[in-house]
């Protein structure tokens, strides 16, 4: 007991907290052999974690992530229970840059990669079980190049604020009682596709994804996707929307909203060189 207690009130001192975090920089440009920063390292043992100062390079040495702060509040005890339980994560002035090659890799698989056990794992083991409760996300951008399938997304998000009451990985199952998000802005192209031949597995068949929403509090939506396959362009732009959601169903294509309110709405559909559409609700 006394040598935990040594350890607790240890890991609170500011030099501590910076000598580990050196430590653990210089472990994992080892382990990566990619740049790796952190400023900052704040520990509120034994939930609270915070980054400052962060940055990943991936392995052309381009920026995978970057940005001001990742706070995480995590359940540290529950990882010995094959349980990853995060009851919150922040992330503020976040950058993020994932591209896909030619041969269907991504510019993180190396990191994985880098943590593979070299023993043979148990097939029978039971997968880790991850629980996430609270998002809250400040200045985020996120940039997704896709050179595979030719595609091309970037998003960037003011705020972003939910709570997850279901988070269900296995089973792909998620339930999101309440969503505000503020300044939206999400570009996605599709370039034009290569025919490729793809081949179905019974056995690989993923649960089909069940998403419950309830409270959609929307303001400042910009959004822009282009299908160069299709010839088509579809470009909104929403001050606000407000819904309440009873159904939201992927698999059958069904919306069902109790209430709805929006305010300075408009979209634009252009197919070819022709605008097809122009409406203001």
């Amino acid at each position: 007991m006394g040598i935990l207690l040594l350890f607790v009130v240890a890991v609170q001192i500011p030099a501590v907290q910076q000598f580990s975090k050196d430590k653990a920089v210089t472990y994992l440009e080892g382990k990566l052999k990619t740049k790796v920063v952190v400023n900052k390292i704040k520990i509120g043992f034994p939930n609270d974690v915070i980054l400052e100062g962060v940055y990943f390079e991936d392995q052309e040495k381009d920026t995978l992530l970057a940005g001001k702060k990742i706070a995480a509040n995590l359940n540290i005890f529950g990882l010995f229970n094959n349980k990853l339980e995060i009851t919150s994560i922040e992330l503020e002035g976040i950058v993020a840059n994932i591209n896909r090659n030619k041969v269907n890799k991504l510019n993180f698989d190396y990191i994985a990669e880098a943590f593979k056990s070299p023993k043979k794992q148990n097939d029978n083991a039971p997968p880790m079980e991850f629980l996430l409760e609270k998002i809250e996300l400040n200045n985020v951008r996120v940039r997704y190049n896709d050179v595979y399938n030719n595609n091309d997304m970037r998003l960037s998000v003011n705020h972003l604020k939910t709570r997850i009451k279901t988070f269900d990985r296995e089973q792909m199952n998620f339930d999101v009682p309440n969503v505000a998000l503020e300044g939206l802005q999400f570009y996605y192209k599709q370039g034009l596709a290569e025919k490729a031949e793809i081949t179905k597995s019974e056995n690989s068949k993923s649960p089909d994804l069940k998403l419950k929403l309830g409270i959609l509090d929307l303001s400042k939506i910009k959004a822009s996707y282009q299908d160069e396959n299709l010839k088509i362009a579809i470009d909104m732009d929403l001050d606000k929307l407000l819904a309440k959601v009873n159904v939201f169903d992927f698999n059958t294509n069904t919306i069902d909203l109790d209430q709805i309110a929006i305010s300075d709405a408009t979209y634009n559909v252009t197919m070819g060189k022709t605008v097809k559409e122009n409406n203001k609700s």
